[in-house]
């Protein structure tokens, strides 16, 4: 409500408004014929008469293209503006502001008809005498002069009417579109919203509705400032440009429903004293055309003068809980329309934090942590080939060096490059915003990188599109072969469909990748992701685990699974396959404890969802048997636990299945959407590997409701990391590190696995040597006592000596001669230290002998 004094009845508002008309105008110079908007579509709400008519003249005769939304005087209101401007680019539309079917059927008709807006001014409003109670149930000035722009705003934003990035993923690269809200002064002197009380209908009359009508345009300011910031973009400009403006004092129809006698007093006073239409449509023009305003938001202008609004038009809280409530509101009267759109808000939302939050964790001070804790870290065994089982820490840091190289410039600043692998290959994004890349290095290893959630809602269709189905099964896409894919043998297991479809348009290009890396002689994968990326690779994982035994994929391909906050990718059988078929340490998902990531989906278990053979399927039978009326109470108590568990279902396949099912299904138009498995009980999968916060983990990272995503990013996974790896490694297994410096060369032994005889007894004058040149595969040197040539066969990291050895005949002490060439034949592979200095031949993963280069 107004608070006593400039607007407490309408004749003092009226007098005010005269007032108003003396105040200087700073911007009078800056409206001129310079000011253009060529081409541009501009949207013009309340445009049949007063200042809204007057502003689609004025934008027609300056180039634009207008479409008139009107209530009336559709089609007359639109020939007078053509007239008016001698411009023929001038439509008009019907928009009732009080009917919220009209205004889906409005934002519909413009979405149908390709529409894409540069300028929306939303100038509708009305000042009734008295309550009116709308068919809603909602007063008439809350619903017209607020909460209907609230849902158009939306609509047209989330339909990308208005191109945008935050909510459609459609702006144009150098066009930022233009919001601009015709609202009043008088916002000035209106009290502080009254959550307990909004949007509730209550009766008042003449002097009470002028107030409420300042109150309304508080309101409206504040949803204004609010839109702002959540139009705010990622970069120095906004996505959409917000803005407002109060025209002044201006003699329109507006005080046509004011009582006769109040009528002709207003009237006497609005003819006298107050400005024309084509003058309050003035900064509605500004707004709209300045260049100078290019990359600005939240601009306020009082008729042409830059002015604040009020102060409490920009508490962030309160324009938060404005939001909340507004789309509270919205679901109640509007459920079916308001959902969908709704949806769009959660995608929004979640983008908005996460990208917030990025900012937030980088830090300075953890940017200087993370580089004192690489230069502290030394590494231990990766990366061996073929691949062993069991989880590896240097493993873990360099999976999370490579997926940290999906962030933007400042992200991927924080970390060090990584060790041990190149990047040879980044795909194009497909799909829904899924991405992956190949890394290789030099000794016959690969990792495969997916790419998890980015800002644009399209990625997070993925995310929520939560449904689940059957892991077997085949995805149909117009103009690509199918998808056939078999996830998991057991025929209850069901995964999450939207990561399955990111998965289809991932796999081929992935498999054709990997057929020239198998060429090319590596045999080991890591497949790892972060996020979204995590969950993608848990099902990529199971579709070659499964073409691997199907005989699709070579038979010696070795893979090896590194998840990162990953959410859970589908139900429990799947799990249990994925777990047998990764048995023995071949898979991992790496969990901070304070990540809340990790626990989504929502999980929702029904009695059906357990094995046959348990308690549950044979309750129903147990119940008959039970005599009246001991079996109708037990089935009442059956009805009231099992019946819940399966609404929740019903109500999560509906919103996380249909209705997301069909945004996807927008976006993807050739794609066939997958069955809906009958479940939801998502189950974590894989061997968990949880980092555990601590003391000074919170100190760094202090929990906030400001940033969710505070604890999912890579830095503080690698503080965790870093902090609690364990290094109780053997010594000689720091050689098995894999640093791309040459195997050729000359070594000599210092270390022989064998009988228990000191090294130096074995060889007190003179140690072996070994001399490599793998250009040519062969190998010589001498054994300590005799000299040797013959060849050696290599493969990626595989190394042995299948041919005997050429040797000289010289008689020799000591068993030193036949302990290294016994120790010789039996390797299978090798490793080379960080530094290059260090090579360690191994039997089944052991060390049996170590060489240092020699001059």
């Amino acid at each position: 409500m107004a608070e006593k004094g400039r607007f407490h009845n309408p004749v003092s508002a009226a007098l005010a408004g005269v007032k108003d008309l003396f105040r200087s105008q700073d911007l009078a110079d800056a409206y001129n014929d310079s000011l253009r908007c060529d081409g541009k579509v501009c949207l013009v709400t309340g445009a049949s008469s007063g200042v809204g008519e007057a502003i689609a003249v004025d934008l027609a005769q300056r180039g634009g293209h207008v479409i008139m939304a009107c209530r009336s005087q559709v089609p007359e209101a639109g020939e007078r503006v053509r007239r008016a401007s001698g411009s023929s680019n001038v439509d008009i539309r019907h928009l009732d502001l009080t009917d919220l079917d009209n205004i889906h059927a409005f934002c519909d008709g413009l979405k149908r008809d390709g529409v894409t807006l540069d300028v929306a001014i939303f100038n509708a409003g009305v000042a009734t005498p008295k309550a009116r109670k709308t068919a809603s149930g909602l007063d008439e000035i809350f619903l017209v002069n607020y909460l209907s722009k609230f849902i158009t705003a939306n609509r047209l934003l989330a339909d990308g009417t208005i191109p945008n990035n935050t909510v459609a993923g459609n702006a144009r690269a150098g066009q930022i579109p233009r919001m601009i809200y015709t609202s009043s002064d008088s916002h000035q002197t209106a009290s502080a919203i009254d959550f307990d009380a909004f949007g509730v209908y209550s009766e008042y009359g003449v002097n009470k509705a002028i107030q409420y009508y300042s109150y309304y345009k508080l309101v409206l300011n504040t949803m204004n400032t609010e839109l702002s910031r959540r139009l705010r973009g990622q970069g120095t400009a906004p996505d959409v440009s917000v803005h407002t403006y109060c025209p002044g004092p201006v003699n329109t129809n507006i005080i046509r429903e004011a009582p006769g006698p109040l009528r002709a007093v207003l009237r006497g006073i609005f003819t006298l004293a107050f400005r024309t239409p084509a003058q309050g449509a003035m900064p509605a023009t500004y707004l709209s055309c300045a260049s100078e305003l290019e990359g600005q938001t939240n601009r306020y202008l009082h008729m042409l003068n830059n002015k604040k609004m009020d102060a409490k038009v920009y508490d962030a809280e309160a324009g938060k809980r404005l939001w909340d409530a507004s789309a509270a509101i919205w679901k109640r009267v509007d459920p079916a329309r308001a959902n969908t759109v709704l949806t769009a808000l959660v995608f929004w939302l979640c983008s908005l934090l996460a990208f917030s939050g990025v900012a937030q964790v980088q830090e300075p001070f953890a940017r200087q942590a993370f580089a004192q804790q690489s230069q502290a870290t030394a590494p231990t065994k990766a990366f061996a080939q073929p691949l062993q089982p069991g989880f590896n820490w240097e493993e873990a840091a360099e999976i999370l060096r490579i997926s940290a190289r999906y962030g933007d410039s400042a992200y991927v600043g924080d970390f060090e490059a990584p060790r041990y692998f190149k990047r040879q290959y980044r795909s194009e994004s497909m799909g829904l915003d899924n991405m992956w890349e190949l890394w290789t290095n030099a000794e016959g290893n690969a990792v495969l990188n997916v790419r998890g959630s980015t800002k644009k809602p399209v990625s997070w269709l993925a995310n929520f599109y939560a449904a689940m189905t059957p892991a077997v099964g085949t995805l149909e896409r117009e103009g690509y072969d199918p998808f056939s894919y078999r996830l998991a043998d057991d025929p209850k297991a069901a995964v999450h469909s939207g990561w399955l479809i990111s998965l289809a348009y991932l796999q081929s290009d992935i498999l054709a990748k990997l057929d020239s890396c198998y060429q090319a002689g590596i045999r080991g994968l890591v497949i790892t992701g972060h996020s979204q990326g995590g969950a993608i690779a848990y099902l990529l994982t199971a579709h070659l685990w499964q073409l691997r035994r199907q005989g699709s994929l070579p038979a010696d391909w070795q893979f090896k699974t590194y998840c990162t906050a990953a959410p859970k990718p589908g139900n429990v059988y799947f799990a249990y396959d994925y777990e047998f078929n990764t048995r023995e340490g071949w898979a991992f998902n790496v969990v901070n404890g304070a990540d809340w990531v990790p626990e989504v989906p929502v999980s929702l278990q029904r009695l059906d969802d357990f094995n046959p053979t348990s308690p549950f399927p044979g309750i129903p039978a147990m119940i008959r048997e039970q005599k009246f009326p001991v079996n109708l109470m037990l089935r009442r108590a059956h009805r009231k636990l099992d019946k819940p568990s399966r609404k929740a279902v019903d109500q999560y396949k509906k919103y996380m299945g249909h209705m997301i099912g069909g945004r996807v299904q927008k976006v993807l138009p050739e794609l066939t959407l997958p069955p809906m498995d009958a479940g939801l009980n998502y189950s974590r999968t894989g061997v968990s590997v949880i980092l555990r916060p601590d003391a000074e983990y919170f100190r760094r990272y202090p929990e906030s409701s400001d940033s969710i995503f505070l604890h999912h990013f890579h830095q503080p996974y690698w503080d965790l990391l870093m902090t609690q790896r364990s290094d109780a490694v053997p010594a000689l297994e720091e050689a098995f590190v894999f640093s791309g410096e040459p195997l050729s060369g000359n070594w000599q032994l210092t270390y022989i696995t064998g009988p228990r005889i000191a090294f130096d007894g074995l060889y007190p004058e003179r140690k072996p040597t070994l001399s490599l040149d793998t250009e040519k595969g062969t190998a010589n040197s001498n054994t300590s006592c005799n000299s040797y040539s013959g060849r050696f066969a290599r493969m990626g990291m595989n190394l042995s000596f299948p041919e005997p050895l050429a040797m000289t005949r010289m008689a020799c002490a000591g068993l030193g001669e036949s302990v290294f060439l016994q120790a010789l034949q039996r390797v299978d592979r090798y490793g080379i230290s960080p530094d290059g200095q260090t090579l360690t031949l191994l039997e089944n993963g052991l060390a049996v002998m170590a060489f240092a280069r020699a001059e």
